[in-house]
C-alpha cells in the first residue's frame, strides 16, 4: 500500500511541476494569428522556416499564461496553509517570486521546443499539420526540460530537483494521453485544423 501511495504522489509531482508547460501550447493556439515569427522567410531549401503556425503573439500568450498559471498555482497552494509540507510536495523552491522565472523557463521552453519541432518538420517537407506522433507529443517537454534543466540549474535547482527519473518517466506516459485529449478539443472548438 505504501508503494501505491508513494506513485501517486509521484505521479501528482509531476503532473503539477508539469502544468505550466502543459498550458503553454493550447493556450499559443488561443492567442495565436498575426505575423509568424519567420517572418514568412524561407530556408535554403526553399521551405518556410517554421511557417504560419508559429506566431509572435502565440508566443506571448502561451508564455505569460504558462508564467500566470504558475504564480496562481504558487498562490493557491500557500493560501491552502499548508506553507511547509505541501509548498515544499508541490513546489520545492518556488519561493517569493521564483515562480515568475520557473514558469517563464517552463512555457518558453515548451514553446521553444515546438518551434524547433516544427522547423525540422518543415525541412523534413512535411506541412503545417502533419502528423508526426513522436515529434508532436514530446516537442515541448524536451523543450520544457531543456530550459528549466539547463537555465535554472546553477541558480533555482531547488525549483526543479523533482526531476528524478519517476517523475520524468510519469511524463513520458502521461504526456501523450494529455496531448491527444486537448488537440481533439481543440479542434472540436474550431482552433486547431487537425484532432492530433
Amino acid at each position: 500500500m505504501v508503494d501505491l501511495v508513494g506513485a501517486l504522489l509521484v505521479i501528482v509531482q509531476a503532473i503539477f511541476a508539469m502544468l505550466p508547460a502543459y498550458v503553454a501550447n493550447p493556450m499559443a493556439v488561443l492567442t495565436g494569428g498575426g505575423p509568424p515569427i519567420d517572418g514568412g522567410r524561407v530556408w535554403r531549401d526553399g521551405r518556410r522556416v517554421l511557417g504560419d503556425g508559429k506566431t509572435w503573439r502565440g508566443l506571448l500568450g502561451g508564455t505569460v499564461a504558462g508564467m500566470a498559471l504558475c504564480g496562481i498555482l504558487s498562490v493557491a497552494v500557500r493560501a491552502a496553509g499548508a506553507e511547509g509540507s505541501l509548498t515544499d510536495f508541490l513546489m520545492p523552491g518556488w519561493g517569493g517570486l521564483s515562480w515568475v522565472y520557473v514558469g517563464f523557463l517552463l512555457a518558453f521552453g515548451a514553446l521553444f521546443g515546438d518551434s524547433v519541432k516544427s522547423f525540422f518538420k518543415r525541412r523534413l517537407g512535411r506541412d503545417r499539420g502533419a502528423k508526426a506522433p513522436v515529434m508532436d507529443m514530446y516537442d515541448f517537454v524536451l523543450g520544457a526540460f531543456l530550459w528549466a534543466g539547463v537555465l535554472a540549474w546553477p541558480w533555482f535547482s531547488g525549483a526543479f530537483h523533482l526531476w528524478a527519473p519517476w517523475h520524468v518517466l510519469v511524463v513520458v506516459v502521461v504526456t501523450p494521453l494529455l496531448h491527444r485529449s486537448v488537440n481533439i478539443i481543440g479542434y472540436k472548438m474550431g482552433k486547431k485544423e487537425v484532432p492530433w
